[in-house]
């Protein structure tokens, strides 16, 4: 995801942390972002569609947050 993200201009990486950050409030996470809501749940959708992300339980969740954070360094 962050390689896609450089080569195609993307921002998949901070719109699913701004996600996990808000812990799942679209509402939150796009007003983090500057974004309209449809805008973060078309992301998300996205995400998921091209990297298969596992975001609907809570440990699939923290690992793939602690992930991003630690590339992120």
């Amino acid at each position: 995801m962050v390689a896609h993200d450089s080569e195609n201009g993307t921002d998949f990486v901070v719109s699913v942390l701004a996600w996990l950050e808000a812990v799942g409030n679209v509402a939150v996470a796009a007003a983090r972002l500057c974004v309209h809501t449809n805008t973060l749940r078309y992301r998300l959708r996205r995400t998921a569609e091209l990297f298969g992300l596992p975001l609907e339980q809570p440990d699939d969740r923290l690992a793939v947050w602690l992930q991003l954070r630690l590339l992120q360094r």
